[in-house]
């Protein structure tokens, strides 16, 4: 029998036992398609989850994040090349669960003015840089990885297959210790 598959973990490979993990249903990412030839869903070959870009997310409750710098790395793609809402890739939201200490996301396509539609940005403390010319975007469907950087309190650097897409700098915007939780894959 051919059914379809939904992940309920991620697994933390380092030892430290931070597993993102969804115990709703609905909102698991698929992993298995029962409509695909080899049923294990794939991107450039290689297994991959599918977000569903309305509500499916893996997250991790505490911070394993902490002082004046940080470096996360993904491969991810989109489905659509532009959409209307922001599209967060993954981030570590503060304790007031309206911001972000640390999050990778692609701006709204309609966003307004003083941000840059489908850009790629880094979001530290909550804050990212507003009418930054250093914005790189992304409007296509296919597989990038992306090396977000936070250092020194000040400087933010997106790279995209290796290259500069992103960079922004500005006062110290302070220390990534106030995360409460890492979530994969939705904004929550």
């Amino acid at each position: 029998v051919v059914a379809d598959g939904f992940a309920d973990e991620w697994k933390d490979q380092s030892g430290n036992a931070n597993h993102a993990s969804q115990a709703t249903f609905a909102s698991q990412p698929q992993i298995f398609d029962s409509a695909s030839p080899t049923d294990l869903i794939t991107d450039n070959g290689k297994p991959a989850l599918d977000f569903d870009g309305i509500g499916d997310y893996l997250q991790y409750t505490g911070n394993f994040l902490g002082g004046s710098a940080a470096t996360g790395v993904s491969v991810s793609s989109f489905d659509n090349a532009t959409r209307a809402a922001r599209e967060i890739m993954w981030g570590a939201q503060d304790s007031s669960g309206a911001r972000y200490d640390f999050l990778i996301t692609r701006q709204a396509s309609n966003i307004g003015s003083g941000s840059t539609q489908n850009g790629i940005d880094i979001y530290v403390e909550g804050n990212f840089q507003i009418n930054n010319p250093n914005v790189g975007t992304i409007t296509d469907v296919n597989q990038h990885l992306y090396t977000a950087i936070y250092s020194n309190n000040v400087r933010r650097i997106v790279y995209n297959n290796g290259s500069t897409l992103t960079t922004s700098s500005s006062t110290s915007l302070g220390n990534l210790d106030d995360a409460t939780a890492f979530v994969i894959g939705a904004d929550i």
